[in-house]
């Protein structure tokens, strides 16, 4: 993260435990985790992040001004992502037991939480949404629900940190959690996505090592690929392809298991038109490559990949079921689909935008995304734990 956000006031020092199931270096959770642990060492606090995988470089322990950031590894055991998800919060309070600290930020549902990051959509609300009924009793859905129950049940004392309101009505709708421990953060994106004055050179790289020239590009960017509804992205490019006079490329990047998604693009004829990239650290110039940030997601509690594509001028196409879309459908640097999803919505609204001159939804996208402070929800964050 940055250092341009304001001078934090002084508040004493604390010691503050960060829980997080896996880290991963291109995660948007794990980056918000990981950016909030280190503006709390920057203010001075002794920070200790708690997981049971880390991948990527670890972070730099020596913050300043006398605070403090390390990583531990927690042991979980299990078979399934349930039943190690339960063993790590065990794990974690055997930990904090033996080292207590004055306040724990979960960026995963965990028992013994002071606050709770709500990056994921309520699970409970998901599945009865998505699933037949009979599927919350499998020993998944069980385990996976007495961990948010430890979180969002009335008699738990834990504060939620939404990225969106309209997580809280579901929440409550499904456990009647408390409407004051809910607090609703500012919408965020890093300062690193902006549009920089190099953009023109990293188009050109980008767009030259994708072997596009005058096709069309469309940028998916994100892991879990089927929520973030890479699939129906495919299917739209089908027909897009087949509808459109420009042709349009996708470039799929973020990790996940892209082998279902290979197969869908083979047998709708795509294979030269897609372009798989696997997770990259260059995000801002794949940002500047692309000339549309296309994310039909069929779940996401706010979408922050949707303000960092504005902020570096990339029109975005994405679901209202995003809680970020809003911003996009005020920006009018884009297009917002309505619910229930349509694929001929999709390729629609996908073709529509490339008739638009871009430089017009440049300009949209740029002197929307000025307005938004960047960082803006880390440092509402790190003051939610200074309040704990």
């Amino acid at each position: 993260m940055p250092r341009s956000s304001p001078t934090p006031p002084r508040v004493p020092p604390r010691s503050v435990a960060i829980a997080i199931l896996r880290y991963f270096p291109h995660g948007g959770l794990q980056r918000i985790a990981l950016d909030v642990a280190q503006e709390l060492a920057r203010r001075g606090h002794q920070v200790r992040i708690f997981t049971q995988d880390w991948r990527g470089p670890r972070p730099d322990e020596s913050q300043g001004a006398g605070g403090s950031l390390a990583v531990e590894i927690l042991n979980a055991k299990g078979h399934g992502n349930h039943a190690r998800a339960t063993d790590f919060g065990r794990s974690l309070a055997a930990a904090l037991n033996g080292a207590p600290a004055q306040v724990v930020l979960g960026f995963d549902r965990l028992p013994g939480l002071d606050l709770y990051f709500a990056g994921d959509p309520c699970y409970s609300g998901r599945i009865r949404r998505d699933r037949p009924w009979l599927h919350r009793w499998t020993p998944r859905s069980r385990g996976f629900l007495r961990l948010e129950r430890s979180v969002f049940d009335p008699d738990q004392r834990t504060r939620v940190l939404l990225m969106d309101d309209r997580e809280q009505a579901i929440i409550q709708r499904e456990y009647g959690t408390q409407g004051e421990r809910f607090r609703v953060l500012p919408p965020g994106f890093s300062a690193t996505r902006r549009q920089s004055p190099e953009a023109a050179e990293e188009r050109a790289a980008i767009r030259s090592e994708l072997g596009v020239e005058n096709e069309f590009l469309a940028l998916a960017l994100g892991s879990d690929f089927h929520r973030k509804g890479f699939d129906r992205a495919l299917r739209a490019l089908h027909k897009v392809n087949g509808g459109a006079r420009q042709k349009a490329v996708l470039a799929v990047a973020g990790s996940g298991d892209q082998r279902p998604m290979e197969a869908l693009a083979k047998k709708l004829g795509l294979a030269n038109s897609v372009r798989w990239l696997g997770a990259r650290d260059d995000v801002p110039a794949l940002l500047q490559g692309a000339d549309l940030l296309v994310h039909p997601c069929r779940s996401e509690p706010a979408g922050m990949v949707l303000l960092e594509a504005l902020s570096a001028g990339t029109p975005v196409l994405t679901s209202s079921t995003a809680g970020y879309a809003t911003y996009v459908a005020e920006s009018g640097a884009g297009a917002v689909l309505p619910e229930p999803f349509k694929e001929s919505d999709l390729a629609g609204a996908w073709i529509r935008i490339m008739s638009e001159p871009a430089a017009d939804l440049e300009e949209k996208a740029l002197r929307y995304a000025a307005g938004l402070p960047p960082d803006a929800m880390v440092i509402a964050a790190c003051e939610e734990v200074e309040r704990a």
